[in-house]
């Protein structure tokens, strides 16, 4: 009969998944706007928000709510993961009138 050789299998370990914001990155002032990543099974998320918004519903979970102050104000929305192997994200806005 044949005969097979058992060769060792080599694994990679997964590399980590980038979490991506997704929302509005000109929110007009003083106006609600939701933001989300990818749903992650098992994950507890943490987001940051610039001055001039507010998280109003959603702190922990992969979407939050923000309310907008006045235009003018600019930063980062910012987001991480633990529970899961992923990358956090920096996104970028600005109050517009």
């Amino acid at each position: 009969g044949d005969v097979y050789k058992r060769q060792p299998v080599e694994v990679a370990p997964l590399a980590p998944r980038d979490l991506i914001i997704d929302g509005e990155s000109e929110p007009v002032e003083f106006t609600t706007e939701t933001y989300h990543v990818a749903l992650y099974e098992g994950a507890s998320y943490s987001w940051t928000v610039p001055s001039g918004g507010t998280i109003t519903e959603g702190a922990g979970t992969f979407a939050i709510t923000v309310e907008w102050g006045a235009a003018g104000a600019t930063g980062n929305i910012t987001v991480s993961a633990s529970g899961v192997t992923v990358n956090p994200d920096s996104y970028p806005i600005e109050v517009v009138p």
